[in-house]
């Protein structure tokens, strides 16, 4: 070993002047931020309670390293520790009830079906606010019944 090397570099650890730039344990990251793909929507999806198969059933497909290219995620390559063609892209995020890993698959769904869910989900939304600013029962004589106001704005 060379006597210039001080105890930290002879443990393996990088010289200050070669460090990437220092973040404070403790502080807010982005660790499962990936940058969009052309013409879809990219969203995690865990890996519990049938929400995979759901997903499926709504549009979505897995992405697959391969599809990320240079992509980071979060604050790291998307570089997989496996070699195999095609593999899913999946983040461990927390622990099941039992202990076990819970993983995060990250998945997508093409931008116009993304689109028209939206506008149906804006729908149901609508018809609510709607139903609760008229306040008119079946008989007519809802309005009497109830006191206040109602003031919705987007």
């Amino acid at each position: 070993m060379n006597a210039e090397l001080s105890e930290k570099q002879a443990r393996g650890r990088p010289r200050k002047q070669d460090r990437t730039e220092r973040i404070p344990l403790g502080t807010m990251r982005t660790k499962l931020a990936v940058e969009p793909m052309e013409g879809y929507i990219l969203r995690w999806v865990n890996d519990k309670d049938n929400r995979i198969n759901f997903a499926e059933q709504g549009g979505y497909d897995f992405v697959t390293y391969d599809e990320l290219g240079d992509r980071t995620i979060g604050q790291h390559n998307t570089t997989s520790d496996s070699s195999e063609e095609g593999e899913k892209v999946s983040k461990v995020v927390g622990t099941t009830q039992n202990g076990a890993p819970l993983s995060s698959f990250l998945m997508k769904i093409r931008k116009e079906w993304y689109d028209e869910d939206q506008a149906k989900k804006a729908g149901y939304v609508d018809s609510t606010e709607q139903s609760l600013i008229d306040l008119d029962g079946a008989d007519g004589d809802f309005k009497s019944k109830t006191y206040g106001s109602i003031n919705i704005s987007r």
